[in-house]
């Protein structure tokens, strides 16, 4: 079996790029991870329950974790470029290439034989 990434969805807050959920080949799946990116750098953060602490701030506290940060890697690594395709198939198409001036007031006519241009002779 393999690493299954599904309901990818864009939140675009910060450095939270979206939500998904990922099913794992050991049979695990793990609701509502989320995909970060900031710069050049991109990570992937388990589920965690938010928390008021003593002070009024606002805490996390993870639902799932790994025991050292090789385990962590390792995870990142394989988990990853999955995560990444998954949103790469909600992007939007690019924007058109911009107009010129003259194309944009051009209207429909499009050339010299299907009507008035910007060209006029004296």
């Amino acid at each position: 079996m393999n690493t299954i990434v599904t309901n990818p969805r864009r939140i675009d807050s910060g450095s939270l790029v979206g939500s998904f959920t990922i099913e794992l080949p050991s049979g695990i799946i793990i609701h509502d991870a989320k995909l970060f990116e900031k710069g050049t750098s991109r990570w992937i953060g388990l589920p965690s329950r938010e928390y008021t602490k003593n002070d009024g701030t606002k805490g996390y506290f993870p639902v799932v974790e790994f025991r050292d940060r090789e385990t962590s890697d390792k995870f990142k690594d394989a988990v990853l470029p999955h995560v990444i395709e998954a949103f790469k198939a909600l992007e939007p198409p690019p924007p058109p290439p911009q107009q010129s001036k003259q194309e944009r007031t051009r209207g429909s006519w499009g050339g010299l034989d299907d009507g008035p241009n910007d060209e006029i002779a004296f």
